[in-house]
């Protein structure tokens, strides 16, 4: 078996001391995915849109243990405030409300379909759907096994149903759901994923990854990639594969970010499950985001973004753009890509900065403070736990140990 990656080292290093403070404080836990993706991709489709395939999952952690369906109205109303970002003022994103999260529940990732804003919670793994027109909490619809604390989550969305793959840890030998949310009915069907290693002690080496595409749902983990029937929710096919990190959908193939040593890329035929060419090798890469014609990765440690073209990716491989990314944020560990339809947003992790790429070049683009004012000194106890668009503004979870919130952006460039 492959030695785990260099990446994959400095993403657990970094969970573990998220978990070891927020044990000593006796805390819920927030942790932002290293980042996934399915038909959707951890991004959130946009409302009153059909997603793309691909849609990514997110991780994160949650609690609380309403019954689905319950309705109760957010004890919070927005408040509007401002954001900074290196971008001139009037073309600059902007905090348009801020609405507090019940830290009780350990709300963890954030994601969005045409119904709303989800926020899935730790303890108990409970589902909320806020409003994003007030922010007013509409329903929780139960995902995991109530009494679990979950830490994990990955995102995907179908136009039909909602997928949440939860994880009670991001190592291997947890409990770990599928869970199948229908957004007309509210009905949760759950499948219980078979345990693959007991021995993981890496992040995302069970299962860590989530996607789906017409007729199939996409999970990945240690050394096999497993198909389950959207409809029966049953295993229906397996591929050999590393250790997938990401899927993305292009509505035509499936592609792979495999977390071995080196990171790789894989493209697979997802009617004959055969991998379209030898994996190409990748190291270092964070994530996979397709934009138009091109796959995006962007590049941990060395800190720059990798494009390649997808029509000629079988014959040739290379890179068509390698862009190092702006000095400032040169200690950045990308972990949470979303695309706006405009820009690649990612984390300036465990800060409270989110910084976004063009992708017709893979440079820097701007960047947005969440709580520390422009040319302040970041507060260290200010850090982004999840972010997703739906396809107006962009929506983030963020706080500090003891506060949660749900922060909505607005973009001066989205429709």
């Amino acid at each position: 078996m492959k030695p785990p990656s260099k990446r994959h080292l400095q993403v657990t290093m970094t969970m573990i001391l998220v978990w070891t403070t927020a044990i000593a404080c006796n805390l819920p836990l927030g942790l932002i995915r290293p980042p996934p993706q399915s038909t959707s991709s951890p991004t959130a489709t946009a409302a009153g849109s059909q997603p793309q395939a691909g849609a990514r999952p997110t991780a994160t952690t949650a609690a609380g243990q309403p019954q689905a369906g319950a309705r109760t109205s957010s004890t919070s109303q927005p408040t509007p405030t401002s954001g900074s970002s290196q971008t001139a003022a009037s073309e600059s994103p902007a905090i348009l409300a801020r609405y507090s999260l019940d830290m009780a529940k350990g709300p963890l990732a954030v994601f969005a379909t045409p119904e709303g804003i989800w926020v899935a919670n730790s303890m108990g793994g409970s589902l909320d759907l806020f409003n994003p027109q007030d922010g007013h909490l509409v329903k929780t619809l139960q995902i995991g096994a109530a009494g679990h604390t979950y830490l994990v989550f990955r995102f995907a969305y179908d136009g039909s149903y909602l997928w949440v793959l939860s994880a009670e840890t991001p190592m291997g030998g947890s409990q770990r759901i599928l869970a199948r949310v229908d957004l007309k009915t509210d009905d949760v069907k759950q499948l219980t994923l078979p345990q693959q290693r007991s021995d993981c002690d890496i992040l995302g080496c069970d299962w860590s990854s989530l996607a789906t595409s017409p007729g199939m749902v996409w999970i990945g983990s240690s050394g096999v990639t497993q198909i389950v029937d959207p409809n029966t929710m049953q295993f229906k096919d397996t591929i050999e594969t590393g250790s997938v990190e990401e899927f993305q959908y292009d509505g035509q193939r499936m592609w792979l970010l495999q977390a071995d040593d080196p990171n790789y890329l894989q493209v697979v035929n997802p009617k004959k499950l055969q991998a379209l060419r030898p994996t190409t090798d990748c190291p270092n890469c964070a994530w996979i985001e397709l934009v138009g014609s091109r796959l995006w990765t962007g590049v941990s440690i060395q800190n720059h973004t990798l494009a390649f073209n997808t029509a000629s990716f079988t014959e040739d491989a290379k890179p068509v753009i390698d862009q190092t990314i702006a000095a400032s944020i040169s200690d950045a560990i990308f972990m949470l890509p979303i695309y706006d339809d405009h820009y690649i947003w990612d984390v300036w992790y465990p800060r409270d900065t989110l910084f976004y790429i063009d992708p017709t070049d893979g440079k820097l683009a701007g960047s947005f403070n969440i709580y520390t004012p422009e040319g302040q000194a970041w507060d260290k106890q200010a850090t982004v736990v999840s972010a997703a668009f739906d396809g107006h503004n962009i929506w983030v979870i963020a706080g500090t140990e003891v506060t949660r919130e749900l922060n909505q952006i607005r973009l001066p460039w989205a429709s």
